[in-house]
């Protein structure tokens, strides 16, 4: 499944990206802005799960994400702010990486390096910088 964003925000903070004067703090600040919109968009209701939390009221029952069961595997270098980005959202969660070159005969991609955790049974979220 793929998410994209069509919202004046996500326009807003696209096209700040693409402005020559932005500098190297602003963009990686735009690209976690981008990040979390994407990751509210991503997520729908059906992956939310009842768990008890103890509050000020007692104990109560609230919807959360499982965070145990998500995996964010980003292609290196491009996706690392988009990585940190939802690793700060969810703290629970693992993270892989892939890293892949494109072969200049064939104009493929190729795979030369993955590091990624146990994902059977879980959410994998690619997360990947814009095409």
């Amino acid at each position: 499944m793929v998410h994209e964003l069509h919202t004046p925000l996500s326009e807003h903070f696209i096209n700040r990206l693409r402005a020559s004067t932005t500098d190297a703090a602003a963009f990686r600040r735009l690209i976690k802005h981008l990040t979390l919109l994407l990751a509210d968009q991503a997520f729908g209701r059906g992956d939310m799960h009842s768990t008890l939390l103890q509050t000020w009221q007692g104990e109560q029952p609230y919807e959360l994400l499982n965070e145990e069961q998500l995996v964010f595997v980003t292609i290196m270098r491009a996706g690392l702010p988009r990585l940190e980005a939802v690793m700060d959202l969810f703290a629970d969660a693992q993270a892989g990486f892939l890293a892949m070159k494109r072969d200049e005969t064939t104009h493929e991609a190729a795979l030369y390096y993955s590091r990624a955790p146990e994902c059977k049974g879980k959410h994998v979220i690619i997360v990947k910088t814009w095409s």
